[in-house]
């Protein structure tokens, strides 16, 4: 298995980006392949020095298919469920993008306890620390709002009672 992880890494160094023909002078080609078939395309001739082309050879060994480079396969998590009801045995995991910080945070923690590696997270802990603290902020400048709304309604509604008396003894006077 190592060496065909050594195969891949050196296969996947050699591999060449597959760019349709002239995709970097023109925005409406994307930035991906797109086989050359006009009658005089330079890429589909061949020619030296041109992009090269998508053939035969340039795959990686079929069992390291889809793996790390450590060897590991990825399990995409979108929920705890899906970490508890997975098999988590060569496994790393990998969190969906459309998860909320408060869910990451759990699914953090229990991929610590549990001892599993988490790609696009360096260093879990500190990213835990930092997101609950930013929490705990939140929460306490939340509450300082609230409290300025309230007496800034409750001073409110007392002018407006002052004003409303003042009125009624304008009103009887006359």
């Amino acid at each position: 298995m190592e060496k065909l992880l050594k195969i891949k890494i050196e296969q996947n160094k050699k591999r060449p980006n597959f760019l349709a023909q002239d995709s970097h002078k023109l925005k409406r080609i994307k930035n991906k392949w797109r086989k050359g078939r006009g009658s005089d395309s330079k890429v589909r001739h061949k020619l030296k020095g041109r992009k090269m082309r998508v053939e035969d050879g340039y795959r990686t060994p079929r069992k390291v298919r889809g793996l790390t480079l450590t060897g590991l396969k990825k399990l995409y998590i979108s929920n705890i469920d899906q970490l508890n009801n997975a098999s988590l045995e060569n496994v790393c995991i990998v969190i969906n993008k459309t998860v909320g910080m408060r869910k990451k945070i759990e699914i953090i923690k229990l991929c610590i306890n549990k001892k599993l590696k988490i790609l696009g997270c360096k260093k879990p802990e500190e990213l835990i620390k930092n997101q609950e603290d930013k929490f705990k902020n939140k929460k306490e400048t939340n509450v300082k709002e609230k409290k300025v709304k309230t007496e800034n309604k409750s001073e409110e509604k007392a002018k407006e009672v002052n004003k409303k008396e003042i009125k009624e003894e304008n009103n009887t006077e006359k």
